[in-house]
């Protein structure tokens, strides 16, 4: 039998100021943001880009958190490279390439807006049905009605503005505007990702380095944390615990890629006796750590047999090995840390399963949607 539950209407917070920060929360947000920065810094922007590409896995939604946890490093480097056809591994990377081509779209905008953020998610929705517009009906998030449909367009350009001409340390006004747009739930799916890779955006567009690569929200998502109660102390004008938890999470981050530095200091020396063009093929593989010869040259504007003459002074080298088929190439130092990191993320908590929770009688021709907006 089927339990009734209130139905929150609790989203007059939108008719009010953003909420109040105190001093103190802003000035430890601004010295986190100075630790992620330097950590960037430190890693140079080559690996650091490779890093953010890679660790984009767990922000895609869907099968890169409900799935992805069970698929290899290696299956998602060979889907990429076209060498592997394990389903969740394609899909993830096509996620991952998705998310990441929306998260350069908003860093590279001239201005962040709402029309910025429309093509955000038309990008990470892809040909999706609904990918770039506002929904046009109402729908429950758990026990929480988002605002209806006529009051989207002024919230989110309201948010929008806020979030142009804010004061805030990038990784606060990032954790503010991902709460706000999830809260919004301005589309009918993809608010989750649209929400992660807009985060993404404010810290990148804050910070000097542009890059944002310690996975954050990835940190957050595998602690356990009670996000819708959360998110409901949020439209309470309670921001504390939603900001505490992202503050725990960039710690997290910071923790991992501390603990990894000795790692990542090796890969950025790696190549150096094998020359210049060994060097240059090594930081491709940064990205693209399985590969063929043929994809190689392509990346690097060269012919087939250069990138192969190249790979066999690397394998003789020891950096590079053949892979199981003798077609592809593997660079197992940087599968290496990918599969450090994902340990690592592992560890900071194993998720309890969650027990079923009661159902929710709604409103007829409402629809239920999931409360992470994957």
């Amino acid at each position: 039998m089927d339990t009734e539950l209130p139905i929150s209407n609790d989203h007059e917070w939108l008719a009010g100021p953003m909420p109040r920060v105190s001093t103190a929360r802003r000035e430890a947000f601004a010295a986190l943001d100075t630790s992620l920065d330097a950590m960037t810094r430190a890693w140079g922007r080559g690996l650091g880009s490779a890093l953010e590409h890679h660790l984009l896995r767990f922000e895609g939604g869907g099968p890169c958190l409900r799935d992805g946890r069970g698929v290899t490093r290696e299956r998602i480097a060979g889907a990429a490279a076209g060498t592997a056809e394990h389903p969740f591994a394609v899909t993830i990377g096509e996620r991952m390439l998705c998310m990441e081509r929306a998260v350069a779209l908003g860093t590279a905008a001239p201005q962040l807006d709402a029309f910025t953020l429309a093509a955000m998610h038309r990008t990470v929705m892809g040909t999706r049905a609904g990918a770039g517009v506002l929904r046009t009906g109402p729908v429950v998030v758990g026990r929480y009605r988002p605002p209806p449909p006529e009051r989207l367009a002024p919230a989110l350009a309201r948010l929008m503005d806020w979030l142009s001409a804010s004061p805030q340390p990038p990784l606060l006004a990032a954790a503010l505007a991902h709460a706000q747009l999830l809260n919004l739930h301005p589309f009918a799916d993809g608010n989750g990702r649209v929400a992660r890779a807009l985060m993404r955006v404010v810290v990148r567009r804050g910070n000097e380095s542009g890059l944002a690569p310690i996975p954050v929200w990835s940190c957050l998502a595998f602690t356990p944390t009670p996000i819708r109660a959360i998110h409901a102390a949020y439209r309470r004008d309670e921001p504390g615990p939603w900001l505490d938890s992202i503050a725990r999470a960039a710690d997290n981050g910071l923790a991992i890629a501390r603990r990894l530095q000795s790692i990542t200091r090796r890969l950025r020396t790696k190549g150096r006796p094998s020359g210049r063009r060994g060097a240059v093929v090594l930081r491709e593989l940064w990205r693209t750590p399985i590969t063929t010869a043929a994809s190689l040259a392509t990346a690097l504007g060269c012919d087939r047999s250069s990138a192969e003459r190249t790979l066999a002074v690397l394998e003789r080298s020891g950096d590079v090995r053949h892979g199981p088929d003798d077609r592809t190439w593997t660079y197992p130092a940087m599968l290496d840390l990918l599969g450090r990191w994902d340990q690592q993320l592992a560890s900071l908590s194993r998720r309890p399963v969650r027990p079923s929770s009661p159902s929710i009688v709604r409103p007829r021709g409402t629809p239920r949607i999931a409360p992470t907006g994957q």
